[in-house]
Parts: C-alpha cells; structure tokens; sequence
C-alpha cells in the first residue's frame, strides 16, 4: 500500500495541476447515458432507505413519504419523518425490519458494483463530467466497507483529477468511523451525545493525518481532537 501512496504521490506533486484542471470530458453519449443512469441509481439508492426507515416492502408508498417531506422546512421535516419512524417501528416485526435490511444492502451491493464498471470504463462519474446531479460519493458513504478494496483505484481517480480529493478523504473517514476508527483526514465535525455538541474530528495524530493530506492534495488540518484532547494549529 506504501508503494501505491508513494507512486500516486508523484502524480500529486505535479498535480494540483489534476485537481485544478478541468477532468476529461466524456462523449456526449455516454454522458447523457451515464447522466440517466445516474439519475436512476440516486433514486434507487434513496428509495430503499425510505422502505427501510418507513417500514414499507412497496416503493410507491416509500416515493410518497419522499415527495411529502422534501420540500418541507427543515425542522418540519424532522419532526414529521421522526413521527413517520415511530409509526414504522411499532407497525413493523422484527422480522420485516430484518427483510428490509437485506432489500437495502443488497441494493446498496448492485449499486456498487455498477459504480465500479463505470469506473473502469470511464473513470469517476462525477456531476461535473456528467451532467448528473447523483454525488455518486453517496454511494460510497452508504458501503463503508467498498473503502478498503477500493482505495487504489479511488487513490488513481483522485490523482487524476476526476474524482474530488475531499470527496474521497470524506468517504475514507466516513468507513473508518463505522469501524469505531479514529478519522484519518479529519474530514468531519462530530457530536459528542453526552454534551450535546459538535466538536472537531477525532485523530490519531496531526502528523500522520497532514502527511495522508498532503499526498492527496488537501491543505493541513486546522482543528483536531487526540485522545479526547482538541488542539487547533
């Protein structure tokens, strides 16, 4: 893995000119295709979490809980989709709740493995090169463990210039912190439940966490928290 960070850095070092300059544009056909299908696969991906959180085997009536709270403001919208749950969860077996499980993961899985041929066909679709508004990262975020046998390939697209350093570093700590890991990037603010608050992203050490920076292209990390100690630079 050392060989690969180190090769890819070398792409890094002459490459704030990958993440500056504009990605490869893709043809215009496989952009609207890939456009659709992108389209197509966000709202798959939001649809099966809606089964799940609302306790439904049918998507039209997960689409309708959808379509009613997303242009709702913003408190509103928790506190409906909070009573929306609490009905779900006193309606639904546990059995059902299992079943749903599955329906979402093995979406989640299809999902993913169409994300990675697109790669290898055509490099990260981002909305940028697509026209798409997916933020196929999503997908990512939603299999924490895709991270650790995707991470070269990421690590490439990233150098390349297709695929936003951020976006990568946010989906790398997002799966660390699923695993009870400690951030690498530092990439995201977190809530302490006992005090109610949000406080700086929990690291192993400002070294280690500035020099994975510098190798995809990040600035330093400005504020941090070691062991329960926050520490700003």
């Amino acid at each position: 893995m050392r060989f690969v960070l180190s090769a890819l850095a070398l792409l890094f070092a002459s490459g704030a000119a990958a993440q500056s300059a504009a990605p490869d544009a893709l043809p215009d056909s496989v952009r609207q295709r890939l456009q659709i299908e992108l389209t197509h696969l966000k709202a798959e991906d939001q649809r099966v979490r809606y089964m799940y959180e609302y306790g439904t085997f049918s998507p039209c009536v997960a689409d309708s809980f959808r379509l009613a709270l997303k242009d709702l403001p913003i408190e509103e919208n928790i506190a409906r989709s909070q009573a929306l749950q609490a009905e779900a969860d006193a309606r639904t077996s546990p059995e059902e709740k299992a079943a749903l499980l599955q329906i979402m993961n093995s979406t989640d899985a299809a999902i993913l493995a169409r994300l990675r041929e697109i790669i290898a066909a055509h490099g990260w679709p981002s909305d940028e090169r697509t026209g798409a508004d997916a933020s196929p990262v999503v997908f990512l975020l939603h299999s924490p463990h895709a991270m650790d046998e995707m991470r070269d390939e990421l690590l490439a697209e990233v150098a390349a210039g297709r695929l936003p350093a951020r976006e990568f570093a946010m989906a790398v700590d997002k799966s660390r912190k699923v695993r009870g890991e400690r951030q690498l990037y530092g990439t995201g603010n977190e809530f302490d439940a006992e005090t109610r608050t949000i406080l700086p992203p929990r690291i192993d050490s400002i070294e280690a966490t500035n020099a994975a920076r510098r190798e995809i292209g990040l600035e330093p990390l400005a504020e941090y928290r070691i062991a329960g100690r926050q520490a700003a630079e």
